[in-house]
């Protein structure tokens, strides 16, 4: 589809462009940012970020004026390889400059923030974090860094000394600002946080209406100094500002929650303007993006653009007072094999167009830069081909003359160009760590995302992420074994490993399949990358989202089985990797997320059309790969996690929301149950006799009786009290839940929840990050290790033995010396309508959050009690009443109201054992002894059953 209307207006004149940098200095680049210019080292100088240098252009003399590289943070892994760590998702280094001190920071992918001088390129001080950077931002003489361990650091911008740093519970957005003192740090929950950029105290906090992610890769915070107001975006497609002393929201916008990607592309602001770009899925939406500006102080529209083509990426605007202008990046066609691309110039008060440059088939690399002292336009491009990177160079105003070449004595030695920094030899392998927590405590480093479902074979567990890493720790210290690279660096969805006999088999992000011995991490055979040219089979096509299903293994065949992205089952000689057979299906049906499973000679696996609305069972011959049947079915089928046969059946949820049971065998396919349950997506069912268990898009967990053909328990995780407080919009559950002893194994984007398999009542939940694979639980006499690939790149392990993070770790200050904090408290046993009415038992609930506040100046009153599960259902084992309180620490230090925060919080923590099975001894928590206390003094009966289920802590004001 072509935008005929970008071709109109005038068209600028390119004064020059350079190549700064050809494809040696440009591995697997998609995107080159951020960028930035200044006016110091005597003219115009433009800071160009790549993934493993930061370049330095001279403007006036037209040159690379120097250049800082710097080696990624490598390790030597089994077989030798040699395994470079990824820097942040987006592939940016995040850079930010402070002119008056002459100083460029840079959160450099070997996890060192490097302080160069902006004249020379020479480092003035390092500092070194142990995790990827996901923000770098610079004012009033600090830096400040978030980092992917969830820390906002602040250093001084001279020295590189420590000011102060926080420990937050959340990941940061990439997109974070410094302005008039105050640091805004929205997180990648939904919550936006204020601190004061001198002291590092909270100032304040706000939540956006609909609790949606925030992950904004521009790489400038909008900002109105006049309206003294911030502009974000969240994952819903809505545009924010917010007051920037107070968090206050002054309004909202919607931007793209209509689209199919509900997505803001872009935000800048200028001259009391706000401009906002949305993003597009160009399969589904034809028309294009639409631009929108708004009055910064109203929220009101000034004027629209439609049907403008596609978003040019991070690249994609900027808006520039200096000119009245933004600038805009766009496709100006789609659907060819190359979508040629044309920059925009649009009077930012009247949305009218004044002129476009057509780029052809590049890439568009970085915001637009302005170039005051030379008045020049700078845009950044990939080149065609993708092997360079380019700087285009017109005037900021049409009709303008170009400056003159630099002259000819102003020659390579006229700037100083400083010797990169040796690069220093891979990091040998990590030393095994004494193990000193409890044991099946533990946590293992990853690269990023473990996206795949771990696997043990009782003396280790193994896991792999989507960045090329897998992984081997023990079992019960967690200490590595081996790490391999033998994957190769990818970044769509791995396979779960399987592991048998000494051998662990995957699938891997790169798309092939390998073998590796679970005792050293030695490479056994590694087949052809399936889905990488020159190697993919002759008229397949693959899908771009890998192969996350979980594979097969007869030992009796010596045969092991995957399903491929390229639409294709294979069976693989389980000792030498020689492929015996492949099915193929043809280019209409996709493969990706099917697992498959082996029973009584045939390999079973579905398969869904491309567009997922339908499926197909199909059942092959394990031997030989020929089809022996084929069902096709309505409903999509998603990754059902390990493909289980009982008493003949497989059970089956589909992408409408049904429950189905397959028969199987030679003469199998037929369905013989069926049971609508929801309009949206069941994706993994788990199965224990006659019950199903399985979570759905909408956050349901529900259990259903096969025999009766009804539900036995339904639990909305986001009404659960233990989900108070997490800023999540919505909890899908996409991994199968994992059914052992009695109890429901559920992992999903608020973490993982451990639940009776009986009533579906929660026994124990560890919120600190979501999860987005299954969990491996194993059982142990006393209780059950459960191990979890935890966002963003961690493998935990948790047992009964464990101190428990709950909702992990913080070590916040206040600003405010008197701060009013909500409790909700979430308590089975209890009438909602009782203790509703009877305010003596309110007052007694009060007197025992009093009293585990530790110390005196606290203030608690409760404001509200409700029941989570309805008033029938509210002294039920699954239900709960939750009371909410208020608690105000009184005429005390920011220590003291952390103190409070962190007593409180830990007085629910210690509760776990009580229900770690296996006649564990129970120990009551210090919140449940107090309410015990409370309640007798009192002497109310409607707290005689009451038992603690959870505590949730939240900021009010500071």
């Amino acid at each position: 589809m072509t935008f005929e209307w970008l071709a109109s207006g005038q068209t600028p004149q390119t004064c020059w462009v350079s190549t700064v940098e050809n494809a040696t200095g440009l591995p697997n680049v998609q995107y080159t940012r951020p960028a930035r210019a200044t006016e110091v080292a005597g003219g115009d100088l433009v800071m160009l970020s790549l993934q493993r240098a930061l370049v330095a252009y001279s403007v006036p003399q037209r040159r690379v004026a120097w250049r800082f590289a710097w080696q990624p943070l490598a390790e030597v892994m089994a077989d030798g390889d040699v395994y470079s760590y990824p820097i942040r998702q987006d592939g940016a280094s995040p850079l930010a400059l402070d002119e008056a001190a002459g100083l460029a920071y840079l959160g450099a992918g070997d996890r060192v923030l490097y302080a160069l001088d902006l004249a020379t390129g020479r480092p003035r001080w390092s500092w070194r974090s142990t995790q990827t950077f996901e923000s770098v931002v610079a004012g009033g003489g600090r830096v400040f860094v978030s980092t992917e361990d969830y820390r906002q650091v602040g250093l001084d911008g001279a020295s590189g000394q420590l000011a102060w740093q926080l420990q937050f519970r959340r990941l940061s957005s990439p997109q974070t600002g410094v302005f008039e003192d105050v640091m805004v740090r929205p997180d990648q929950n939904g919550g936006i946080w204020g601190i004061n950029a001198t002291t590092g105290k909270v100032l304040w906090l706000t939540y956006l209406p609909r609790r949606q992610a925030i992950v904004n890769f521009f790489d400038d915070m909008p900002y109105d100094p006049a309206t003294g107001r911030v502009f974000i975006s969240d994952d819903a497609g809505y545009l924010y500002a917010l007051q920037l002393r107070t968090g206050v929201l002054a309004w909202e916008a919607d931007v793209a929650s209509r689209q199919s990607i509900q997505r803001v592309g872009h935000v800048a602001a200028a001259r009391g303007r706000v401009i906002a770009v949305s993003s597009v899925n160009i399969v589904v939406e034809a028309a294009g993006v639409s631009a929108r500006a708004f009055n910064a102080s109203t929220g009101e529209v000034l004027w629209e653009q439609s049907g403008l083509g596609g978003s040019c990426g991070p690249g994609g605007m900027q808006a520039l007072p200096q000119r009245d202008v933004v600038l805009m990046g766009l496709l100006a066609a789609w659907g060819g094999e190359s979508a040629p691309i044309q920059y925009v110039a649009t009077d930012d008060a009247t949305g009218a167009n004044l002129w476009s440059l057509p780029m052809g088939g590049r890439i568009c690399s970085s915001p637009p830069q302005y170039l005051p002292g030379s008045d020049l336009l700078m845009f950044t491009t990939l080149s065609v081909d993708r092997t360079a990177l380019e700087l285009t160079f017109l005037p900021s105003v049409l009709g303008a003359t170009c400056p003159q070449r630099p002259d000819a004595g102003a020659g390579p030695g006229a700037l100083p160009t400083p010797p990169a920094p040796p690069l220093a030899p891979p990091a040998p392998p990590l030393p095994p760590q004494e193990h000193t927590g409890p044991d099946y405590c533990w946590r293992a480093q990853l690269s990023q995302l473990p996206l795949a479902d771990p696997a043990t074979d009782g003396e280790r567990v193994y896991a792999q992420d989507n960045r090329g890493m897998a992984i081997a720790a023990d079992v019960r210290t967690g200490a590595v074994a081996w790490k391999s690279a033998a994957c190769g660096s990818d970044s769509i969805w791995p396979g779960s490993p399987l592991v048998w006999g000494g051998v662990v088999y995957m699938i891997c992000a790169t798309s092939r399949v390998l073998a590796l011995n679970a005792t050293t991490g030695r490479l056994l055979w590694r087949t052809r990358a399936i889905c990488q040219e020159p190697t993919v089979k002759p008229g397949r096509t693959c899908t771009g989202y890998g192969s996350y299903g979980h594979p097969a293994l007869s030992p009796g065949l010596g045969l092991v089985y995957f399903g491929g992205p390229d639409r294709s089952y294979y069976a693989f000689n389980s000792t030498t990797g020689e492929e015996v057979w492949n099915y193929y299906e043809g280019n209409g049906m996709v493969t990706y997320s099917s697992g498959v499973g082996l029973h009584e000679g045939l390999l079973y696996a579905m398969m869904n059309t491309n567009s997922e609305d339908a499926m197909k069972l199909l059942a092959l011959n394990a031997t030989d790969g020929t089809l022996v049947w084929s069902r096709p079915a309505g409903g999509g089928a998603r990754d059902n996690g390990v493909l289980e046969f009982v008493n003949g059946t497989l059970a089956v949820g589909t992408s409408d929301g049904q429950l189905r049971l397959y028969s199987v065998g030679l003469d199998g396919g037929d369905v013989i149950w069926s049971m609508p349950v929801t309009n949206v997506p069941i994706y993994g069912v788990e199965r224990d006799g006659d019950t199903l268990f399985f979570g759905d898009d909408g956050g349901w967990v529900r259990a259903v009786s096969i025999s009766n053909t009804s539900v036995l328990w339904e639990v909305s995780t986001m009404d659960l009290p233990e989900l108070e407080g997490v800023p999540i919009p919505f909890n899908e559950i996409e991994p199968r839940p994992v059914y052992s002893q009695g109890r429901l194994y559920v992992t999903c984007r608020a973490g993982l929840l451990v639940m009776d398999a009986a009533t579906g009542a929660v026994l124990w939940a560890e919120l600190s990050q979501r999860s987005l694979a299954s969990p491996l639980v194993i059982e142990r006499p006393e209780g059950a290790q459960a191990v979890i690939g935890q966002y963003l790149d961690k493998l935990v392990s948790i047992s009964p033995n464990c101190n428990p993070t709950g909702r992990g770790e913080n070590t916040l200050s206040f600003a405010a010396s008197t701060a009013q904090l909500r409790v909700s408290l979430g308590l089975n046993g209890v009438s909602a309508k009782a203790l509703r009415a009877d305010t003596k038992a309110q007052a007694a609930l009060a007197a025992a959050v009093d009293r585990v506040a530790v110390g005196s100046g606290v203030r608690v009153e409760v404001e509200a009690v409700s029941s989570s599960g309805g008033e029938s259902s509210s002294s039920s084992s699954a239900g709960a009443v939750v009371v909410r309180l208020r608690v105000e620490v009184q005429g005390s230090s920011s220590r003291r109201v952390a103190d409070v925060v962190a007593a409180l919080e830990a007085s629910v923590l210690e509760d776990r054992s009580a229900s770690g099975g296996g006649g564990s001894k129970v120990h009551l928590s210090p919140m449940q002894s107090a309410l015990v206390v409370s309640a007798g003094a009192s002497g109310r009966q409607v707290l005689a059953s009451a038992r603690v289920r959870v505590l949730v802590v939240r900021a009010a004001t500071f």
